[in-house]
């Protein structure tokens, strides 16, 4: 099993006796996913955690929810929230779904280049991409945003609809903890970088090449870490 909390961490920072009630119950049941507490395809007991916690069940039906779109847990109307498994050969093909979709997109953007919307949000996301205190989730995140937004700047919506549904948080947290981000940074950037001013120029073709390598190589990044036969 990947680690999860670690990755968590990085967004939510070192828990505080002020942190939500939310938080402490995230934080709590990754912990207890990593030391292999929960067995995947087993139910979790809410009431077992709103006791161990001393907490309402709110606030656990709500973390529930939280890791039900991180993809990490499943919710079924007969057993309740139980663990998915990790299955890293979905993630990979969730990588080359998101390369064939996305593809799309990028084209019909790069026939908009000379669109004031299109330019401005395009130089947005170039600026941000080259933000030098991206974490690794921030950034895996930011790279999600901007997949959904140049296919809505496409009015690509069907594309756009399933880049939201990839799971692409239980994606990053994955990478985050297989692939050794600050290694890899500048390359991400770069790429990244390069595909908008291809766009800029109205070369899909090249932002499609860009993307598609980028994409080749996460997964054999994946799959060297060694996650990928976990």
């Amino acid at each position: 099993m990947r680690r999860l909390t670690s990755a968590f961490s990085e967004e939510v920072g070192v828990l505080s006796a002020n942190a939500s009630s939310v938080t402490r119950v995230l934080r709590y049941m990754l912990e207890r996913i990593d030391r292999g507490e929960y067995v995947p395809g087993g139910k979790i007991n809410t009431l077992s955690l709103a006791k161990d916690l001393g907490l309402s069940r709110a606030p656990i039906r709500e973390a529930l929810h939280t890791l039900a779109g991180m993809g990490v847990v499943a919710l079924l109307p007969d057993r309740g929230a139980v663990l998915r498994p990790f299955d890293p050969a979905r993630l990979m093909q969730t990588l080359e779904v998101l390369d064939a979709i996305f593809g799309i997109s990028l084209i019909k953007c790069a026939e908009l280049y000379q669109d004031p919307k299109v330019i401005s949000a395009l130089s947005d996301y170039r600026g941000k991409f080259l933000e030098e205190d991206h974490g690794a989730i921030s950034f895996y995140m930011l790279i999600h945003d901007f997949h959904f937004d140049v296919s809505m700047l496409s009015a690509q919506t069907v594309c756009s609809e399933v880049i939201s549904s990839l799971n692409i948080d239980l994606l990053a947290r994955t990478f985050a903890d297989a692939v050794p981000f600050s290694q890899y940074r500048a390359l991400y950037q770069s790429s990244y970088v390069r595909l908008i001013d291809s766009l800029l120029e109205g070369d899909g073709a090249s932002a499609r090449t860009i993307f598609a390598h980028h994409i080749r190589r996460q997964i054999r990044l994946f799959s060297e870490s060694g996650q990928a036969a976990s």
